[in-house]
């Protein structure tokens, strides 16, 4: 797969077991251009650089659920390629 150059993330659940409960509200949306990894990864947080030139992070990728849907430490995203 080519690397995307636009993202969105949009965290969809929060997981019971959350190590930071409560960090962001269910639907927050990021978008943005992947940093180092073109798709979240197991064993990697998924970074993007948003518009705004400031960066966003989640914790440790988990599990790879579909090609649209990832869990980490916290939450459950799911990821759209935008370009």
């Amino acid at each position: 797969m080519d690397k995307p150059t636009r993202v969105r993330i949009t965290k969809v659940e929060e997981r019971p077991d959350a190590k930071v409960p409560g960090n962001k509200p269910v639907g927050t949306e990021r978008v943005g251009t992947p940093v180092a990894l073109a798709i979240p990864t197991v064993g990697y947080a998924y970074e993007i650089r948003k518009d705004d030139g400031t960066y966003y992070c989640t914790s440790t990728v988990l599990k790879i659920i579909d090609s649209h849907t990832f869990k980490t430490h916290n939450s459950v995203y799911k990821f759209e390629r935008l370009d």
